[in-house]
């Protein structure tokens, strides 16, 4: 394998058959040819293989450091193969795409991730979630035996109204440390998503959907692919019964849905695990491949008004299953206080808890039927006028039936995983 000192001023991958072209424009600095985002790249490359394929068959290539799991799938597994100092991560690229058995490799990517909030106007709501029968649900449970994980910035747990709360597992992706708490000022938008789910029914402040839920925080407040990957084995690895992204990156790449598929069809027992992602807030269609908020098995939540009407920065589209509730209202803050929370960051969280209550009550409800019980509880979006006066069906969507399964995405004794190990440090 030839060394080289310099970095790659052009490197090329595949993602969804699609090749995609980066140019050099600084130090670990890429620009996307097609779109002109910027993204950083990593000297590690994320692989995918079969479930059975040996590590020692990439760990032996020279030019590689380190290979490090990363998700255990239904019948792959990704891996985060480090290089050796020196080494050409383009030529390594395609080395690797050499190697037999492997299925796919991509860079590990760092790039701009939207968190899908909106604190942007005065207009604030009164913390009522529109949510159908939402009363008559807490009288029969508000979580209890149910676990929710929240990939997100961080979590300020010692809020006065996180007192009833045990967290079932805390980590944070970027220190590698089991704390998910918060680390500078900008660490705000977690404890707000987590104020909507497990805010206590004290009378202050909002009612959280869920407080008596187990909470799984996973601090990552950053996108690189790894991390992506790494923090969605470990929410099903600690058995959680939804997941709550209110987030989106710019681009979709092919390892993270990969991911959201195989937890949606075999996460759960089987059951299908529930994965939730803001649709956004750029007011715009999505279009495949765009965001998250594109996969199709992914549960995708828009925003709504007071009058049942998408809110007009709610990004919208066919991969979009339910509009929830998006105008700020306030809640939990990392100070101990309250602050405006909005968009579909607060739609999503919405979705989230409703979704948990639901399990909670029904826990071996397949994921297709817990969908068709969401679609009961909230509230149908109303046609929004279009320039022409015809209804915009934008706001129209139906709720995108997911296949259950029968197999557990936890992990199996040929890959090794555990807790334990997934969580020490790797490169």
């Amino acid at each position: 394998m030839p060394v080289t000192t310099q970095s790659a001023a052009t490197l090329q991958f595949e993602n969804f058959a699609t090749p995609v072209v980066l140019h050099a424009v600084g130090e670990q600095v890429y620009q996307v040819e097609a779109s002109q985002q910027r993204v950083m790249v990593a000297r590690r490359l994320v692989v995918r293989v079969a479930a059975d394929f040996p590590k020692q068959r990439i760990a032996a290539v020279a030019g590689i450091d380190k290979v490090s799991a990363l998700f255990l799938g239904h019948d792959y597994q990704y891996w985060l193969v480090a290089l050796s100092p020196g080494v050409d991560i383009a030529e390594m690229l395609a080395a690797v795409a050499d190697i037999p058995g492997v299925e796919r490799v991509q860079p590990d990517l760092l790039q701009l991730r939207d968190k899908a909030g909106d604190e942007t106007t005065d207009l604030h709501s009164s913390g009522h979630y529109q949510v159908n029968g939402l009363a008559a649900l807490w009288q029969f449970t508000q979580g209890q035996g149910v676990k929710v994980a929240v990939i997100d910035d961080g979590f300020a747990l010692n809020h006065p109204q996180f007192v009833q709360l045990s967290p079932t597992f805390l980590y944070d992706t970027a220190s590698q440390q089991r704390n998910a708490a918060p680390q500078n000022s900008q660490d705000t938008h977690g404890t707000r998503v987590a104020g909507v789910l497990f805010a206590a029914h004290d009378g202050h402040g909002l009612k959280g959907l869920v407080p008596n839920a187990g909470l799984i925080g996973i601090r990552q407040p950053d996108s690189w692919t790894s991390n992506t990957l790494l923090a969605f084995q470990l929410a099903a690895m600690s058995r959680a019964d939804v997941i709550n992204c209110s987030w989106t990156t710019r681009l979709l790449l092919e390892p993270v849905q990969d991911v959201v598929r195989d937890l949606a069809r075999w996460g759960r027992a089987g059951r299908g695990l529930p994965v939730v992602f803001a649709a956004g807030n750029e007011g715009r269609l999505i279009t495949p491949h765009s965001s998250e908020a594109a996969i199709p098995e992914a549960i995708v939540v828009g925003a709504l008004g007071l009058r049942q009407q998408r809110l007009p920065h709610s990004n919208y589209g066919p991969t979009v299953d339910f509009y929830a509730f998006g105008l700020p209202l306030d809640s939990t803050d990392i100070a101990g206080g309250y602050q405006a929370f909005g968009g579909t960051s607060l739609a999503a969280a919405i979705v989230s808890g409703l979704a948990a209550l639901i399990i909670a009550t029904e826990p071996d409800m397949p994921l297709s039927a817990l969908q068709q019980r969401l679609a009961d509880l909230l509230p149908a979006p109303m046609p929004v006028a279009s320039s022409a006066g015809t209804p915009d069906p934008a706001v129209i969507s139906e709720p995108a039936g997911v296949a259950t399964a029968v197999a557990s995405v936890s992990g199996s004794p040929e890959f090794g995983l555990s807790l334990t190990s997934l969580v020490r440090k790797y490169p």
